[in-house]
């Protein structure tokens, strides 16, 4: 037995909410891809480097310059010993129950997404503060190991440096604190690589010569901020695109210069 229902034979094409809406929409997606590859494009622009010599400095680990008073090294509380979000914690001090900073949302370069009540939230951490240099704890997957705290990240939880700013430049410090070659010499383990923040190295040079190397990882910092956004407007706009277009009518394409529509023929 065959059954010829028509409707289990074809397929309506229903077009979902307002065309109007829809074409508002992809028109301000589309503008704000066209002003964030104007900015990847200034990101990309910038020159401030140029080819030098094979360069050899002296180092320390972190566990040598956090003795040394350069920078203090705040690690979070240990998961068994953490509250509950807006509780008490180790030795009945209270959690803070603010949104905390993942190693993805660091890697991403957003803003706080974790929850402290939650394992790995990062409850009862260190209040972090502008200029603050931020690790990922593990080096798997992609994406920045390291990010220097802007003000409108301030006062998130999270595992952080916190540098003496008459000693170290915080981007410089981020920079070399993530490099790869850093990150490697850092990591333990096979599968989940776990970074030992102590055992990371950082060159030791005079403040007024680690500004310039500040300013060019601050750079490159911007462009891969400026990459990840103008990737996702692009993205977005696509998406909205070809939902328009397959969606029954919601969206129809342009007239090429002669007033024709795409497959021949005109439309009134």
């Amino acid at each position: 037995m065959v059954d010829l229902t028509p409707a289990r034979l074809v397929r309506a094409s229903r077009a979902e909410g307002d065309p109007a809406e829809l074409s508002a929409e992809v028109d301000a997606t589309r503008r704000d891809l066209v002003r964030a590859a104007e900015s990847l494009g200034r990101a990309a622009g910038y020159g401030g480097w140029g080819a030098a010599g094979a360069r050899e400095w002296r180092t320390a680990t972190v566990s040598d310059l956090a003795r040394g008073g350069a920078l203090t090294l705040l690690r979070t509380v240990p998961e068994a010993a953490r509250g509950r979000a807006g509780g008490e914690g180790v030795d009945g001090a209270v959690v803070d129950d603010r949104p905390v900073l993942t190693a993805a949302d660091i890697a991403r370069g957003c803003g706080p997404t974790g929850d402290a009540a939650k394992p790995g939230g990062g409850g009862a951490a260190p209040v972090i503060a502008s200029g603050d240099v931020l690790v990922r704890a593990v080096a798997n997957g992609g994406g920045p190991m390291a990010r220097v705290v802007g003000e409108e990240e301030a006062g998130a939880q999270v595992h952080l440096f916190r540098p003496d700013p008459a000693r170290l430049d915080p981007w410089f410090l981020a920079g070399f604190l993530a490099a790869d070659d850093n990150i490697a010499g850092a990591s333990t383990g096979s599968t989940v690589l776990n970074v030992s923040p102590g055992r990371l190295r950082v060159p030791l040079l005079p403040l007024e010569e680690q500004r310039p190397y500040g300013e060019a990882f601050r750079r490159v910092h911007e462009l891969r901020a400026q990459t990840r956004r103008a990737t996702r407007l692009a993205e977005d706009t696509a998406r909205l695109l070809a939902r328009g277009l397959a969606g029954g009518g919601q969206l129809l394409p342009s007239r090429d210069a002669t007033g024709h529509w795409p497959g021949g023929g005109t439309r009134p």
